[in-house]
């Protein structure tokens, strides 16, 4: 097998880095789509597609994360491809994708081996744990540390485009479980279960007599985790009433 020697997008000699070829180029132009790529990918931006962030990059109307949030309407719909319906859905997910909480918005930058799994391990529930954290014991920690240190203007900017929320200190059992039932609209599962946790309770897949409060598309609905917190004496409460009560 021949290893190549030059980066195929940018020709900068490649390095090697813990045992992986590394182009060193930070201008690089696929280093910058795979970026916001991955960024868009962490964000569950479902209809925003690859092929749409490598035009619009190829286009010069998006060349970095900060500008997914800055974007020229007018510029983009006059790409070829890129109809009013395409551009209303890519605005759609662009939009829900500025709430976030502080462990979900450092997963999408692209530090090696830092996802919310991490974070947590490195106990950073909020804004203010992350700007001040300095702890390089783990070489996760040192990656966090050395990527804010080289990456402050980006991330404050970043900041400022988004709201970017605490994690609400909860009580191990004494959090209220809350489960679904039935769909949403307006957010998809992943998005449901954050949001239902970042207001302090406890996700639960499934319904038990332990149980508190079943969140559902209708509540006068038939489904079985429906007949079962009746039958329980269950809270049953509405999509709308239990987001709009938890703001």
């Amino acid at each position: 097998m021949i290893i190549p020697v030059n980066c195929p997008s940018c020709k900068t000699i490649l390095e090697i880095k813990n045992k992986h070829l590394i182009c060193t180029n930070p201008t690089c132009k696929e280093q910058q789509i795979q970026k916001i790529i991955y960024y868009c990918k962490k964000s569950d931006m479902e209809n925003f597609s690859e092929a749409s962030i490598r035009t619009l990059y190829n286009e010069e109307v998006v060349s970095s994360i900060i500008e997914l949030y800055t974007l020229n309407w007018d510029n983009v719909e006059s790409i070829d491809g890129f109809g009013k319906k395409k551009v209303k859905k890519i605005k759609e997910e662009i939009k829900k994708s500025k709430n976030c909480n502080i462990q979900e918005f450092v997963s999408r930058l692209s530090i090696p081996l830092v996802g919310i799994k991490a974070m947590k391990k490195l106990e950073i529930n909020t804004v203010k744990e992350f700007w001040a954290f300095r702890n390089t014991q783990y070489v996760i920690g040192q990656n966090l540390h050395d990527y804010k240190l080289e990456n402050t203007v980006f991330i404050s900017f970043l900041m400022k485009e988004l709201l970017v929320t605490d994690i609400k200190e909860t009580k191990g059992d004494d959090r209220p479980k809350v489960a679904m039932t039935g769909k949403y609209d307006k957010m998809n599962r992943k998005e449901l279960i954050s949001l239902i946790e970042q207001i302090g309770n406890e996700f639960v897949s499934s319904v038990t007599k332990d149980t508190d409060i079943l969140i559902c598309a209708d509540v006068n609905g038939t489904s079985s985790k429906l007949v079962k917190a009746k039958k329980n004496g269950i809270k049953l409460i509405s999509y709308e009433e239990f987001f709009k009560t938890g703001e």
